[in-house]
């Protein structure tokens, strides 16, 4: 057998392993070979020192992966089986589905047609590490002639390696959000996508800002008024005033124009919207919304998905049936007065000033229903425009279809995807939309056009979530190769890549600021972004299940999330972004003293829930606030 290659110089400050193999004898191929050196590096990673230990265990995944398919690969299923049970638990916790998926790999025929198994053939896994745990990894195996393990790691991980030492105050959660992932993209290529700089104000002159401008106008009056007492009236305005009158670039200085045109809307639409604005009662962790939860009874497994207006006013559900409900509130508050029977609560005035009431025990399955058809599958989305209007529709027949809630009727039907499409979504102004489907492809409409404007292509499996940025520059998707990537809409092209969730995306919201962003994973866990650093403000755990919605107040303050665990919990998301930079402030001086530099942090992430708002037994697909900030939900009875 040919003797291996003497080991190059390692360059501590490279990317990638880059000729550190040539060959290996034909002893390092043996299929007992492989486990026995994977045994023998996972000894090596948990012997070592704590300060490496976290940033060198990120490795073991991905070679124990590429260890088990190149068994089955070489059909040593026996092996690979033993392989696969021996090293499987220490993975489970963070890659649990992942694993399942390649436990049913029996034949060297099944890598074919294995989601998984195709996914970690074709592309390189990603895994970032400091030079000094990038150089003792490669000693190691040089040093221990693991020709074997070299080979793979050349092959299948791109390492980004970063100057300096690993940190010292790596911690679970450190480890859990470097663990690495598969992008598609080598490192370099992620680096400079997240470096390019960004739009991510709010739209210039939209009506938030409008009426931000007239309350900074009526405070600065009120400031000015009480410092001019009485008796003292005529000397004060004699003099030079202190106070100025309201810097329109103040109040909107994170404001930036769409890169696309956008037509206005109704006159009365606006009015309405301006109207209710103004009457947004503020929000925090001290002041807490007023909720409405609607539940569908009698719907069972029928009801896939619900969206509520934004004046609480119409209800919408989709059905696996391929039918549509819309029940009307407005039916519902008149059925009420005429119903003897019935009575109506009275309540949620803080946050519940646009008409909503606390609704009665009344059933929507019980109120005048319209009934839309026209889908040949399940549908798995729908979606209201601003002016409810229009109605949106995306089903497992891979078509999106437009409905006119006045006419009752189906306007469009858009065709483009390949498979089933699993979420919708309007603009923030209307006109444009943007699906998501299970083709691994986001597209953006127009209401006016048959074909889509973008097709967005990046993602390596199903897009689940959708959410545009205030400014319409920016679409987010959320997809089930546990990333979430934002796109110009101008051009198509990627222009962020988020990675840090351990399972599938299902939900995403923006900021009203377009400054962060939050999105709901499988696992039950929500992370906040901020969009222009692509750093993970914070972590917040709790649920149960998967979050299927996530909703931001008015103002920003709070994050609303509701899941498959029958709850809807509230988020102070200032406290997260607080805890944040304070951790990065003490970051030097949290080694002199790491029991308590730990526990606050800690302490302070668990009760960034303000609230837990549990129902019996009804999991929640929709959680929204109105422009006046009442915090509707939604979901099925069971």
């Amino acid at each position: 057998a040919p003797a291996a290659a003497p080991p190059p110089a390692v360059e501590p400050s490279g990317s990638v392993l880059t000729n550190q193999i040539l060959f290996y004898s034909v002893e390092e191929a043996h299929p007992r070979r492989y486990f026995t050196s994977y045994e023998r590096l996972r000894d090596w990673v948990h012997s070592s020192l704590d300060l490496y230990k976290n940033e060198l265990s990120r490795v073991l995944y991905p070679v124990m992966v590429h260890c088990f398919l190149d068994l089955v690969e070489k059909n040593e299923l026996v092996i690979a089986r033993e392989f696969l049970d021996a090293f499987r638990k220490e993975h489970e916790r963070l890659h649990e589905s992942e694993i399942n998926s390649l436990q049913g790999l029996g034949d060297a025929e099944h890598l074919k047609s294995n989601e998984t198994a195709q996914l970690f053939r074709k592309h390189r896994f990603s895994l970032k590490l400091c030079s000094y745990s990038f150089d003792l990894l490669v000693r190691f195996l040089h040093e221990q002639d693991f020709m074997l393990l070299l080979s793979i790691l050349n092959e299948r991980v791109a390492f980004q390696v970063d100057p300096g030492r690993p940190d010292q105050l790596a911690d679970r959660e450190a480890e859990e959000e470097d663990a690495g992932v598969i992008t598609g993209k080598e490192a370099a290529q992620q680096t400079a996508m997240n470096a390019a700089p960004g739009r991510w104000g709010v739209l210039q002159d939209s009506l938030e800002g409008v009426v931000e401008r007239e309350q900074m106008a009526a405070r600065a009056l009120e400031a000015e008024a009480a410092l001019v007492p009485a008796k003292k009236a005529r000397k004060e305005l004699a003099k030079p005033t202190a106070t100025k009158e309201p810097d329109p670039a103040e109040a909107t200085a994170l404001t930036v124009p769409t890169m696309i045109p956008i037509p206005k809307l109704a006159e009365q639409t606006e009015l309405q919207m301006l109207e209710d604005l103004r009457r947004r009662v503020a929000l925090s962790s001290s002041s807490l919304p007023s909720v409405c939860f609607f539940t569908v009874h009698h719907a069972g497994s029928l009801l896939n998905c619900t969206t509520v207006s934004a004046d609480s006013r119409i209800v919408v559900g989709g059905m696996c049936n391929s039918s549509i409900r819309v029940w009307d509130m407005d039916q519902e508050a008149a059925a009420h007065k005429q119903s003897a029977h019935s009575t109506v609560e009275p309540g949620g005035d803080g946050a519940g000033g646009d008409g909503a009431r606390k609704r009665s025990s009344m059933s929507l399955a019980a109120l005048p229903t319209v009934h839309l058809g026209g889908h040949s599958g399940p549908v798995y989305a729908v979606d209201l425009a601003p002016d409810n209007q229009h109605l949106l529709s995306a089903s497992g027949d891979r078509t999106v279809r437009l409905w006119n809630l006045e006419l009752q009727a189906n306007l469009v039907s858009y065709r483009s995807h390949n498979f089933p499409v699993w979420d919708v979504k309007f603009g923030p102004l209307g006109y444009y939309f943007a699906s998501a489907s299970h083709d691994r492809t986001a597209r953006i409409w127009a209401m006016d056009r048959i074909d889509p404007l973008r097709v967005l292509v990046g993602h390596l499996s199903d897009v689940d979530a959708l959410a545009w940025h205030p400014n319409c520059n920016y679409l987010a998707t959320g997809s089930s190769d546990k990333t979430v990537r934002l796109w110009d809409v101008q051009t198509g092209e990627g222009v962020r890549l988020y990675t840090g969730h351990h399972s599938t995306v299902y939900s995403l919201a923006m900021s009203p600021d377009g400054r962060t962003m939050a999105s709901g994973s499988d696992d039950g866990t929500v992370i906040v972004w901020d969009l222009g650093s692509n750093k993970r403000l914070g972590t917040l755990t709790g649920h149960n299940g998967p979050v299927w919605s996530l909703e931001y107040s008015g103002g920003g303050n709070l994050l609303a999330s509701g899941g498959a665990d029958c709850s809807v919990r509230l988020w102070d998301i200032n406290a997260a972004a607080e805890i944040d930079s304070q951790e990065v402030a003490n970051k030097g001086s949290a080694a002199e003293s790491n029991g308590a530099g730990d526990a606050k942090p800690e302490k302070s992430r668990f009760g960034n829930c303000l609230k837990t708002l549990g129902t019996k037994n009804t999991p929640v697909y929709t959680v929204k606030f109105t422009r006046r900030n009442l915090l509707l939900a939604s979901g099925p009875k069971q």
